[in-house]
């Protein structure tokens, strides 16, 4: 066991034979998660609750939602503080900062906050940039004290591929996780470490009218366990960047060093000849025939690529590329298969099992 000596009584206060109560981690460790009304950010308090973290609660407006979150984290024995603001509101935020600065024990923070898709730059900018920012510069200094915290900003995955007309979500999720890459690299070697966790489409309301209903999507508790993961150390990561889909999480570093170390990985020149009769497939080649197919700018990782996800694989176009495939590979594919090659890594599995 490791005992931390206590060195910060004066003498006069310090009294003969006194003892300190040892507590848990868990029982002094307080998460403040933002949009907490939120479908994601609700089951984050949940999870958390379950491993008994105290909670402090952000939402824009008082509601059932919040009010019901908050009773099942308590009935979970813990304690959860609603605070009310609204992060777009310049002055709402101050207001917020100045009760945060009352808790002294703030050491994980989760901000899963974020306007709709289609609001104004100036509210996503405001919600997803600068409310992280003065936030974490308000309880950074509290985690300094104890040399340990964790800041997790939820991203999104829509980086990866930039569709249309979500211009100002993408830039917005793009500064809030340059924000995360700075506190990170400045902090992390004081045990302060900034993650930005990026999913894909998750079953919520905040997306249903972007989500294409034949494909499997996340779901809010995974993207919650994963946040769960990380403030408790349960989970191994490269990096501080984590990309979550359906049936994949990759950890590393975003942005043009992995990207490129991908592509020369996969630059390797293979003719047609080559891959028709090759006894054997492997998953370099079927990247190049991704890449080709779906005319993707050097150093796209068509590796984590899939419908929906890789710029242009839409539901038409994924039939014209397994009948593109079937011409270069010299394969067929059944109906019945066809759900079953909707991303990389399914395809490349099947396509191997025919090929032997």
């Amino acid at each position: 066991m490791n005992v931390q000596v206590r060195d910060d009584l004066r003498k006069d206060k310090w009294k003969e034979n006194q003892f300190f109560e040892v507590k848990k981690e868990s029982d002094i460790l307080t998460v403040l998660i933002t949009g907490a009304a939120g479908e994601i950010a609700r089951e984050v308090a949940k999870k958390l609750a379950i491993k008994g973290y105290q909670l402090i609660l952000q939402c824009r407006t008082m509601s059932q939602s919040i009010l019901k979150v908050k009773e099942e984290c308590e009935r979970l024995g813990v304690s959860a503080k609603i605070v009310v603001a609204d992060l777009a509101n310049p002055l709402e935020r101050f207001q917020l900062l100045e009760q945060l600065k009352q808790v002294s024990n703030v050491t994980a923070f989760v901000h899963a906050a974020s306007p709709r898709l289609d609001s104004s730059f100036l509210d996503l900018v405001e919600v997803n940039f600068l409310s992280l920012k003065d936030i974490s510069n308000c309880i950074i200094p509290s985690m300094l004290n104890v040399q340990k915290g964790k800041i997790i900003f939820i991203g999104s995955s829509s980086l990866q591929y930039l569709p249309d007309n979500w211009e100002y979500y993408t830039a917005a999720k793009a500064a809030g996780q340059t924000w995360i890459n700075s506190i990170h690299k400045k902090y992390s070697k004081y045990g302060i470490d900034a993650f930005t966790l990026a999913p894909g489409f998750v079953q919520t309301s905040f997306s249903t009218a972007y989500r294409d209903s034949n494909t499997v999507d996340l779901i809010p508790e995974e993207v919650a366990e994963s946040v769960v993961n990380l403030i408790s150390d349960q989970i191994d990561v490269q990096g501080n960047y984590l990309w979550l889909e359906t049936g994949f999480l990759k950890t590393g570093t975003y942005g043009f060093y992995e990207n490129v170390s991908s592509a020369q990985k996969s630059n390797v020149d293979y003719s047609q000849k080559d891959l028709k009769f090759s006894s054997s497939i492997d998953d370099s080649s079927i990247n190049v025939l991704l890449s080709e197919f779906f005319k993707t700018p050097a150093g796209y990782d068509i590796e984590q690529g899939g419908l929906n996800i890789t710029p242009g694989w839409d539901s038409l176009k994924h039939i014209e590329l397994l009948l593109f495939l079937e011409s270069r590979l010299g394969i067929k594919f059944t109906s019945g298969e066809v759900d079953k090659t909707t991303r990389t890594f399914a395809l490349k599995e099947l396509v191997n099992a025919k090929r032997k």
